[in-house]
């Protein structure tokens, strides 16, 4: 069964495939439960093929160090349970006709781009659509609708994608096995990533919030546990790499984001305005340049950068020019 798939990262499912990376079932079922773009139907398809072609495992006994929770001792019987849990919820919001239905709609940074109401699936179905005909360039990328029956006393959340097939089905307030399971797990998957290469994660665009646009990277989770002399982390929010960060105005920041296995190379061609310090900080932490050579570098930039913000707006560039604000 092809594994590296449903990885994230095209750099990093590039080197696991070059370097013929093994993985084993908590993996795949791992990895497949936080594949980004896999519709529910095509989850449940690679678990039911994890479970047809590679050897059942215990949670419980193979990791030991992120036992939060009670493990199971079968990873099969978990991911059994869990679609049937699935497919009985998807039956559940089909019956529901009449109640209350809430439509969220997100962009591909995770804010909330706009939201509609409906009292019966039909209404909310149309506004979900006439939103979707506006979004001409294509902004919406992932459609929450809360519903709640009138004959229960439960929300139930599915999310779908542009295109209206359904992501996942949960409730409000439960949550079965699979997620205690797979959230609780941790892995060392190795990546091609070296200290002081230029990250992204493309899902936290620039414009997103604290620790987003590309990063120069100190290390990742796996790398720290081992310079800590530990086993691992405890649970997927473990799953991180550390670095430095760029504010709005350019100033260095370090912080520890979620999910290295999304990463990618950032082109060092594409850095624009305040993110073109990380080219020097990058060589810096590589042991490349120095701190002097970095220090003036980071400066100068800082400057420039600076400078073109105070610039007169409303002018051309020849009366700039012939101000003298502008050089010829």
């Amino acid at each position: 069964m092809d594994i590296c798939r449903f990885v994230s990262s095209k750099a990093v499912r590039k080197y696991l495939e070059e370097t013929g990376y093994s993985f084993n079932t908590l993996e795949a079922a791992y990895l497949i439960y936080f594949c980004k773009g896999l519709t529910l139907k095509e989850k449940h398809n690679a678990w039911k093929e994890v479970i047809e072609t590679m050897p059942d495992m215990s949670p419980a006994k193979e990791l030991p160090h992120c036992s939060w929770c009670c493990f199971e001792d079968s990873i099969h019987d978990c991911l059994k349970q869990h679609m049937e849990n699935e497919d009985r919820l998807v039956e559940t919001v089909s019956a529901i006709k009449e109640g209350a239905f809430l439509g969220l709609f997100y962009d591909s940074g995770g804010g909330e781009w706009s939201k509609c109401i409906a009292t019966d699936i039909d209404d909310i179905e149309d506004k979900i659509a006439m939103e979707i005909s506006k979004d001409y360039y294509g902004v919406i990328k992932k459609i929450e609708v809360i519903c709640k029956s009138n004959k229960h006393n439960k929300e139930y959340i599915v999310t779908k994608n542009r295109n209206g097939e359904i992501m996942s089905v949960s409730t409000e307030m439960d949550r079965d096995t699979i997620e205690w399971q797979i959230e609780d797990m941790w892995f060392d998957i190795p990546t091609p990533f070296k200290k002081g290469d230029i990250l992204i994660d493309p899902d936290r665009p620039e414009s997103s919030g604290f620790w987003d646009g590309p990063f120069v990277l100190i290390e990742t989770a796996p790398e720290f546990y081992k310079r800590k002399g530990r086993k691992g982390g405890c649970d997927f929010s473990d799953m991180t790499a550390f670095g430095y960060f760029q504010d709005e105005k350019g100033r260095l920041y370090d912080e520890v984001m979620h999910d290295y296995l999304s990463l990618e190379y950032y082109p060092e061609k594409e850095l624009c305005g305040y993110n073109r310090t990380l080219v020097a900080l990058s060589r810096l932490v590589k042991g490349e340049i120095d701190e002097v050579l970095f220090a003036n570098a980071y400066d100068c930039i800082l400057l420039q950068e600076q400078a073109k913000e105070v610039l007169p707006e409303m002018y051309t560039e020849e009366t700039l020019k012939q101000l003298k604000i502008l050089e010829k």
